[in-house]
């Protein structure tokens, strides 16, 4: 169903609507540029695929698996994206807005150069992640594993990281992106450590 409603929208240049995919199967399918809105996506697996430049709006990913997959310069707007897995996924220069992530893992995911305007992420694992020179506004993370991700010149000024997990976070090597975040004491004691400070 969804290969023969992708190649229908790109035949026709028309926006995919309203519809519900249930455990597709897809790989190695390109349908960068479609628009998709009101699309409920549940427990389907995508494999290799390209959604380079599309937009998703209200749409829905539920128990799905897209790992590997391409989403570079997408826009999303009201979506959600839970218990889903996106591990290595590339969202590089994509825009959420009022978009929510809970339950996920998007380990390896990459969100360099992103916008994310009132987005949450909730209970999601974002192990070894990029969120690299990434625009945040009123975007929140709720106990969400953020061991070893990649901050680098994205302000956090604002954001409150205190039921998260920081281990091995990566920042510039004065830290100047945490300037202003929100952290819980033994948090803060990991970075003073780190930038040299001995506690007493």
């Amino acid at each position: 169903m969804f290969n023969a409603c992708v190649t229908e929208a790109l035949q026709l240049q028309e926006s995919i609507n309203g519809l519900v995919f249930e455990n597709e199967q897809v790989s190695a399918v390109n349908v960068s540029g479609i628009e998709f809105e009101e699309v409920v996506f549940h427990k389907c697996k995508f494999d290799r695929c390209r959604f380079d430049g599309c937009n998703f709006h209200q749409a829905k990913w539920l128990g799905c698996d897209f790992s590997n997959c391409s989403f570079q310069k997408s826009y999303w707007k009201k979506c959600e994206i839970n218990a889903s897995k996106a591990d290595g996924t590339s969202f590089c220069e994509s825009c959420f807005k009022e978009s929510r992530m809970t339950e996920s893992s998007l380990s390896y995911a990459n969100f360099a150069q992103c916008t994310l305007e009132e987005c949450a992420f909730d209970t999601c694992r974002l192990h070894e992640a990029f969120l690299s020179e990434v625009k945040l506004k009123k975007t929140t993370f709720e106990q969400t594993d953020l061991t070893r991700s990649d901050f680098f010149k994205t302000s956090l000024k604002g954001v409150n990281l205190s039921t998260c997990t920081l281990d091995g976070l990566m920042v510039s090597d004065g830290f100047s992106e945490l300037k202003g975040a929100r952290v819980r004491m033994d948090q803060a004691v990991q970075f003073a450590v780190r930038l040299g400070l001995e506690i007493v």
